[in-house]
C-alpha cells in the first residue's frame, strides 16, 4: 500500500519459447533408446554388484538403491520451510482489515 492505494502483486512472468509439456526431450531419446535395449543386462549388472560379497559395501548400497528407485520409485523427501511475515504482508493485513470494518460500516453488517 502506498499513498493510500494498493499496489498489485508481482507474479511470476510466463514460460516463453522452449518445449511444450509432454514434448519428448530429443537430447535423451537416443540414450533412452539403448537403455532400452538393454535394460536386462544393466538390471543383471546391478543385481551381481548388490550380490556380490566381495564388491565394496558401498558399490552394494549404491547398486541396491538404483534397483529400489527403479522398482519402487524414489522415497518421498521431507520439505522443511518457515514462513514469517514481512513488514509489507503485516501493511496489507492491516490494510484489508481497515476495508472491511469500513465495509461493515457502510453496509451495516
Amino acid at each position: 500500500m502506498e499513498n493510500g492505494t494498493v499496489t498489485p502483486i508481482r507474479t511470476a512472468r510466463q514460460k516463453t519459447g522452449g518445449r511444450k509439456a509432454g514434448t519428448p526431450n530429443k537430447a535423451t531419446a537416443n540414450v533412452r533408446e539403448l537403455v532400452g535395449q538393454h535394460l536386462e543386462e544393466i538390471v543383471g549388472a546391478l543385481l551381481e554388484i548388490a550380490q556380490d560379497k566381495d564388491a565394496p559395501a558401498s558399490a552394494r548400497v549404491a547398486a541396491c538403491r538404483e534397483l529400489l528407485d527403479r522398482a519402487e520409485g524414489r522415497p518421498a523427501q521431507r520439505i522443511e520451510q518457515v514462513i514469517t511475515e514481512s513488514a509489507n504482508s503485516q501493511r496489507y493485513n492491516d490494510y484489508a482489515t481497515e476495508l472491511r470494518l469500513k465495509f461493515m460500516e457502510e453496509h451495516g453488517n
